[in-house]
């Protein structure tokens, strides 16, 4: 298995419960589409926020943790997968929360597998709020 961190963006906050930003990721084939991707295992995309029991508790000791340990520090995942007729995948997802202004962090994951051909991302972050 293995992790793959892609970044990380301060998000602003919605007092009302609401929406404070959004991100887009796109993960794409290097190499022409040969069937549906990947095949066995998982490939996720993890979100943690910046709490102590997210993170922190695993930001000192990823390349070490088991998978298991990684999932259940996530404060939101998701599997991924491209099917095979598929050149790439677009994500769209909204961020909400409404204490205060958080850090999130991004990984890739994949979990039971070897990826059997590169792939290639692009992730894209915004407060909605403020424009950037």
């Amino acid at each position: 298995f293995f992790t793959h961190f892609i970044g990380k963006f301060c998000y602003d906050y919605n007092n009302t419960g609401g929406s404070a930003g959004e991100f887009t990721l796109t993960v794409s084939r290097v190499e022409k589409a040969k069937g549906e991707y990947p095949v066995g295992g998982k490939l996720m995309l993890l979100l943690f926020d910046d709490e102590g029991k997210h993170w922190k508790n695993v930001q000192d000791s990823w390349k070490s943790s088991s998978c298991e340990d990684i999932l259940s520090s996530a404060s939101w995942s998701m599997n991924l997968s491209l099917p095979e007729d598929k050149q790439d995948r677009e994500i769209v997802f909204n961020v909400t929360q409404s204490i205060r202004p958080r850090f999130w962090y991004f990984m890739l994951t994949a979990c039971g597998i070897e990826l059997p051909e590169p792939l290639k991302y692009k992730l894209h972050t915004q407060n909605i709020h403020w424009g950037w």
